[in-house]
Formats: structure tokens, sequence, C-alpha cells
């Protein structure tokens, strides 16, 4: 069974969307946020950014080029890779 996204009323194909709230925020010894969201999905930086996450915020994560993960945070016009781990 193949994924088909579907199609917006102008007839472009939108891409999927998960939009979720930070619920934890966690820090390796290398700098890495690990972000914990409220659907219990696990998600970490893929690329070292100056981004800094708050519990509570909105976020947006959609799919990018090559099979990355783009994630937004509402109210801000920046990207960050992100990479999810469970």
């Amino acid at each position: 069974l193949a994924f088909s996204p579907a199609k917006s009323q102008s007839g472009s194909v939108e891409k999927p969307v998960i939009a979720a709230t930070i619920m934890d925020i966690t820090t390796d010894s290398f700098g890495v946020d690990y972000l914990t969201l409220d659907n219990d999905q696990v998600w970490r930086e893929s690329s070292n950014s100056k981004f800094i996450f708050k519990i509570g915020q909105k976020i947006r994560i959609r799919k990018g080029f090559l099979g990355s993960n783009l994630l937004t945070v509402e109210g801000h016009r920046a990207k960050n890779k992100v990479k999810r781990v469970r």
C-alpha cells in the first residue's frame, strides 16, 4: 500500500505535516536536543542549530527534500532538520 499525499483545492500536492507541542527537552553531551512531543514521538536535531526550544512551543514537522524532515516553530520562519528517534 503506497502513501499518496492529498491534493489541495488549488490542485497542488500537499506534503504531510505533523503538528505538535513540545512536552520535554533533553540535551545530550554533544549539545544535541531531543524533543518529546505531545503525541509521544521523540525527535532529535540532525544539524547543530541555534534554535532555543521551550516546553509548550507549538511546532510543525514536514517532509523535506530526499527524505529529510524539517521542523519549524510556530511564529518563526527558520527551519531545522530533525530525525525521528521514537
